[in-house]
């Protein structure tokens, strides 16, 4: 857990987590997950695992380095079971001021 962004539990949410981009990053394991299984348990006509995952975003998560490079992989992969929602919450992690001692 980290300050500032806690992990909290939710009914139906497999998934909360706390550093920036780790949320992504978890979504498109799950989707790899999810397709992996389909492959070895689904037969045809008889479809065992056919899901999507949903992963919520912020400016934030789409500014540090694993989930751009989370995103990448899923749009190498092909992955058309990931949903992502993205809010633009003006949230800029650049604009803190720095100080000096």
């Amino acid at each position: 857990m980290a300050a500032g962004h806690p992990e909290i539990e939710y009914p139906g949410v497999e998934v909360t987590t706390g550093p920036l981009g780790q949320g992504i990053a978890n979504a498109v394991g799950l989707a790899m997950a999810s397709k992996n299984l389909a492959a070895i348990y689904n037969r045809p006509g008889f479809d065992i695992v056919d899901n999507k995952i949903w992963c919520f975003t912020g400016d934030g998560c789409l500014q540090e380095g694993i989930g751009n490079e989370a995103l990448s992989l899923a749009g190498h992969l092909k992955l058309d079971n990931l949903i992502v929602i993205y809010d633009e919450n003006s949230v800029c992690m650049d604009s803190t001021p720095q100080t000096s001692n």
